[in-house]
């Protein structure tokens, strides 16, 4: 039983992990910061590029770059923009190990099932 219960929490882990490697909350766009100066194309590209970077610097460059983008077109239209949340979906992605390729690891349980 205690080998079976490992092993569940272990692939709840795992499907978790890939499961928030699409961002649920993020993955339409409209929970991105500025996403109301953005066209709902932009919206999806932006978050398309953002779920494909291969590492914390690639995506914390085109994350920059982004905002930069954003705060000039908020400059542009005379429009204030609240700051840029603390966690950015690179942190995150980050922390998942999305960047290295590996899935969080499960704890081997070396004790035999009952």
């Amino acid at each position: 039983m205690r080998a079976r219960l490992s092993t569940l929490i272990c692939l709840a882990g795992l499907l978790a992990a890939t499961g928030a490697r699409a961002f649920p909350w993020y993955a339409s766009g409209d929970n991105v910061w500025g996403a109301g100066l953005m066209t709902p194309a932009e919206r999806g590209q932006y978050v398309k590029r953002i779920q494909g970077m291969k590492s914390g610097e690639e995506c914390r460059a085109y994350l920059e770059a982004h905002r930069q983008e954003i705060r000039a077109r908020a400059q542009a239209r005379g429009v204030a923009l609240p700051p840029p949340p603390d966690t950015s979906p690179c942190d995150v992605m980050e922390r998942m190990g999305r960047f290295s390729g590996n899935a969080p690891a499960c704890p081997t349980d070396t004790a035999p099932a009952p």
